[in-house]
């Protein structure tokens, strides 16, 4: 999860000695790409991986995130996959 933002730091921190403008830029759209992978893809990854609907997916991830903080995160979208599957069984 921290795994981008720790790739995203080298280029932050080369465009930084260049100008604070050009360090904006980077950032921005850093940003942008990475809350629309985290809105649109991932849910629809896991989701696929774990067979739920990506709508699931996001609101275990809430839930799980509310309950649990972030160890709630990590183990929200499996555990809601096991409870469909003892619920269909």
């Amino acid at each position: 999860m921290i795994s981008p933002y720790i790739g995203a730091l080298p280029a932050f921190l080369v465009s930084l000695t260049q100008s604070t403008g050009l360090a904006i830029g980077v950032v921005i759209p850093f940003f942008v790409v990475q809350i629309a992978e985290n809105i649109f893809v991932v849910p629809k990854v896991m989701g696929k991986a774990l067979d739920l609907h990506p709508l699931t997916v996001v609101i275990a991830l809430l839930v799980g995130s509310a309950a649990f903080v972030v160890i709630g995160l990590f183990i929200a979208a499996q555990t809601t996959a096991v409870l469909m599957e003892i619920y269909m069984y």
